[in-house]
């Protein structure tokens, strides 16, 4: 088969053959052409299996057997091995092609998703496989029993406990890569301890050359049951371990060993020594892709950098370890709160001089100024909002018990900044006002606990939603839990029923049919600036998911194609055909939610040609008016384009507007990026057939793997909000585990 006669459908690899190609060019022009060998081996072998499907015949049918043969058949070929990443994604993409162009019936298989920092990647088969890895975990801690069932003879055997212990090493202790497993025979005698540390020292020059890596020294903080295991491991048959390749031998044996015997079915498995050495290889690599599945999926990052070695010397604390040995997770305790025991309580603070309603009110204001943040100025710094709340806090005391130990508690948790302004904002205007209303300041040192239960009752009668109740309740007991410390007040535990109601998530969606009627409308009104601007934010929250204040936030040199900094005199129709992306990063006046909201979009691939054209449109209007110069804003009231607009100016419009489309009065903008989320869950999984979407190639066949890793849904962080509604849309099972450091959207 050669480049002729293939269907134009399989999209080979671009080889370079020009002469003068020296250096890294000769080198990237061997490597494509090693890659285009390895494709038409590939098209060679289909076509075997399934003649026609090379030259593009049509109507050809794929079943899930012939997928499954080629894919053994590529395990078996040691050139398909070294390009197995780069042919999956080729293979697919030319079935998908075959199935759009040629009605080619077959079932795509899920796309393999690599997640960064990590080696083995994270393959459907991985994730299946979770439930017999966790099985394996429950018969291993078993065999730490002393009734471990076996014979004496599988007790004392060398390679089965060299196997548990690598078995240990590897899902308690987060060993993760396997060069470090050759060097453990080795390091028996070199355990070091310091205080109550105690790690083993790897890849050190202390150790034989041929188990060596391309790695830095690093230290392996092993967990307790591995450390344990490994003080009372027999020696390792140095002499059987002469070479790199007999070391791995030895070492893989005892851990396959171990997993047959954990098996259920091991009387009729073979051994480690009747199996060839690939399949060996094979097993373990499958079996180590599994276990870092499970500690990607449940183990926070840090942990997982610092079993791959990527991380300093860090001992683990002992909630870590807990979440290691309490079956991944942190000790859960009957009560919603852990009763809090003050170490000091102070008197109940008296109150001699009852300061009035207006003092009162005057200082609950100066504190929302403090946290205010004015869409018309840059957003404070932590330091400045720091240093307001602390101005205020002298003398607040004395001026109210209630409005001060609020502040007071503020800002403690923003000090160690374990909340932000905008939480701190919102906690101080939920409780603020309802405890103004409540309490009576004159009768606090009076007040016993029933007093005080009766008071906080009275305040969350006011709230009719069951997810606001609870967490308004869960703000009460926090903020009595801090007084009971600041003024004595008597000890409580809030337990007012109905509080646990089912949590009602705020996922609200725009259907795409409503979208077309929003744009058309807002389309036809763009005349107006302001109904102009509305448009275009319509579309970045809608096609690109992007919240309120950060599209505030941008500027004009964030949307980046060619002519981006001048003036380009083209129609339209040209624009909407440009290659187009969009950054988001924070500005002075737009701070971003979380680090991991610094994103680039594809614009060509989100958008429409109609509404790239719009988009792009506008942005010349603005360079128009702007020139060249950096640092002003996309959207703008002045001439200057120097300070973005003020929301208020547009976004009640656009929400009123949105209101009238949809009929839900609880309708706002953040919706669109709720929508977006869904919309994308709904592609990348095949439920979207309900709904219309623009011509894109948004798809994920059909998008290419730098786009794909651009996306917000690739990101490393995940909303289960509009997750598990856009599922439960969906009629999917429950959601899955996520990785930590790859998922959709931060709300």
């Amino acid at each position: 088969m050669n480049d002729a006669t293939i269907w134009t459908g399989w999209s080979l690899s671009y080889v370079d053959n020009s002469p003068g190609n020296h250096g890294h060019q000769k080198r990237h022009a061997n490597r494509a052409k090693q890659r285009k060998n390895a494709e038409l081996a590939l098209l060679t072998q289909l076509d075997k299996l399934q003649p026609g499907s090379g030259t593009g015949q049509p109507s050809l049918q794929f079943s899930q057997e012939l997928l499954a043969e080629l894919e053994q058949w590529q395990w078996t070929d040691p050139q398909q091995i070294s390009h197995i990443k780069h042919l999956r994604t080729f293979l697919r993409r030319g079935l998908v092609n075959g199935q759009q162009a040629l009605h080619w019936q077959i079932v795509l298989p899920p796309p393999v998703l690599t997640l960064p920092a990590i080696s083995n990647p994270l393959t459907p088969q991985a994730c299946s496989s979770l439930p017999s890895f966790r099985k394996q975990i429950q018969l291993f801690v078993a065999t730490l029993y002393p009734t471990w069932s076996g014979s004496q003879r599988e007790q004392v055997a060398i390679k089965l406990r060299w196997g548990q212990f690598l078995f240990s090493s590897v899902a308690l202790g987060g060993l993760l890569d396997a060069a470090t497993w050759l060097q453990l025979p080795f390091c028996q005698d070199k355990v070091q301890r310091w205080q109550d540390q105690v790690w083993i020292e790897l890849f050190t020059a202390e150790l034989p050359e041929y188990v060596q890596a391309k790695r830095a020294p690093r230290h392996w903080f092993p967990d307790p049951v591995s450390l344990i295991l490994f003080k009372h491991l027999p020696p390792a048959p140095l002499d059987r371990c002469h070479d790199r390749d007999s070391t791995r031998r030895w070492v893989y044996g005892c851990l396959q060993d171990f997993l047959t015997y954990l098996s259920d079915s091991h009387q009729g498995q073979a051994n480690a020594h009747s199996l060839p050495r690939r399949q060996l290889h094979q097993n373990i690599e499958q079996w180590l892709c599994d276990a870092t599945t499970y500690w990607q999926l449940v183990l926070p990052p840090f942990l997982i950098e610092h079993s791959r070695g990527q991380s300093g010397v860090t001992a683990w604390t002992t909630s870590c370890w807990h979440r290691i040995l309490e079956k991944k997770c942190p000790p859960q305790t009957k009560t919603h709160e852990v009763p809090f025991v003050p170490a000091s309580v102070q008197a109940p603070i008296k109150v001699t001089q009852v300061a009035t309603g207006e003092q009162i009110q005057q200082l609950y204001n100066a504190i929302k100024k403090a946290l205010h943040h004015s869409s018309k100025q840059p957003d404070p710094t932590h330091k400045t909002v720091h240093h307001r709340l602390r101005s205020l806090k002298e003398g607040a005391l004395e001026i109210s018990i209630v409005i001060g130990g609020l502040l007071d508690w503020i800002l403690s948790r923003y000090s160690k900044k374990e909340i932000r302004r905008s939480t701190a904002y919102q906690e101080l205007t939920s409780l603020g006002q309802s405890l103004l209303a409540e309490l009576d300041e004159t009768m606090l040192a009076d007040m016993e606990a029933a007093d005080f239960e009766t008071v906080y009752e009275a305040i969350l009668d006011h709230v009719t939603k069951p997810q606001t109740r609870s967490q308004k309740a869960h703000q009460l007991r926090r903020y009595h839990l801090h007084m009971m410390q600041l003024a004595g007040w008597p000890s409580l535990h809030i337990s007012i029923d109905g509080l646990n109601g089912a949590q009602q998530a705020d996922a609200n969606i725009l259907t795409e049919e409503e979208y077309q009627c929003l744009y058309s409308a807002l389309q036809q009104a763009k005349g107006d600036l302001y109904c102009h601007i509305q448009l275009i934010l319509l579309i970045l929250g809608f096609r690109c998911g992007l919240r309120i204040s950060e599209a505030r936030g941008l500027r004009l040199e964030d949307i980046h194609y060619r002519g981006t900094l001048g003036v380009i005199d083209a129609p339209a129709s040209k624009l909407g055909r440009l290659n187009a992306t969009l950054l988001v990063r924070r500005s002075p006046f737009s701070r971003l939610k979380t680090d991991n909201a610094k994103r680039q979009l594809p614009l060509s691939q989100l958008l429409a040609n109609h509404e790239l054209a719009e988009l792009l449109s506008y942005h010349q209007q603005q360079r128009h008016r702007t020139g060249a110069q950096r640092g002003r804003y996309l959207f703008a009231s002045e001439a200057s384009n120097s300070r973005p607009i003020d929301l208020e100016l547009v976004q009640p419009a656009l929400h009123h507007l949105m209101r009238q489309v949809t009929g839900d009065h609880e309708m706002r903008y953040h919706h669109l990026r709720h929508s977006f989320a869904t919309h994308l869950v709904q592609l990348f999984t095949g439920h979207h057939h309900h709904s219309r979407y623009p011509a894109t190639g948004l798809l994920p066949s059909a998008m290419t793997a730098p786009c794909r890793d651009s996306l917000p849904m690739f990101h490393p962080r995940v909303s289960s909000v509009e997750r598990d509604y856009s599922q439960s849309q969906n009629g999917l099972a429950m959601p899955t585990p996520v990785p930590h450091s790859a998922t959709m959207f931060t709300t």
